[in-house]
């Protein structure tokens, strides 16, 4: 009985982080794929995912979460002493967001003429515009 509510335990928090990605998103990206996906992460009970679709179709991982369960626990001896005086392996979890979810924002508010972000990431819009020396001439 303890174990079932531990493994409901770990996917209501792998549930929560990926909401907390998703909520990044939503603000951010505005182009967002949430799923849980066939392939998961090796020795992971169930890997989650949020994909950001870029300009050419392709989706570019940008947030996991992952259930570790006891199995890493149980590999490298990670152990607690419960309420009861008993050795219990650990349940565990991960969850991030990388570089990635960046580049994403530049790939799909970017193209050969510059990146346009939306206003809630850039309140202040800036153009750069190069302005070049004639040859010969100095300042």
């Amino acid at each position: 009985m303890q174990q079932q509510k531990k493994q409901k335990q770990e996917h209501s928090r792998c549930l929560t982080y990926m909401l907390i990605s998703v909520r990044i998103f939503l603000q951010f990206l505005l182009s967002e794929d949430v799923r849980q996906i066939k392939k998961k992460f090796a020795g992971a009970e169930a890997t989650y995912t949020i994909e950001a679709l870029m300009h050419d179709g392709k989706a570019l991982q940008s947030g996991t979460s992952h259930n570790f369960g006891d199995g890493f626990a149980k590999a490298f001896g990670i152990q607690y002493t419960d309420k009861d005086n008993k050795l219990k392996y650990v349940h565990q979890t991960s969850w991030g967001m990388t570089t990635r979810l960046i580049g994403a924002l530049i790939m799909v508010h970017g193209d050969d003429s510059g990146l346009v972000l939306p206003p809630r990431v850039a309140p202040v819009q800036v153009d750069i515009i190069p302005v070049m020396q004639e040859k010969g001439r100095s300042s």
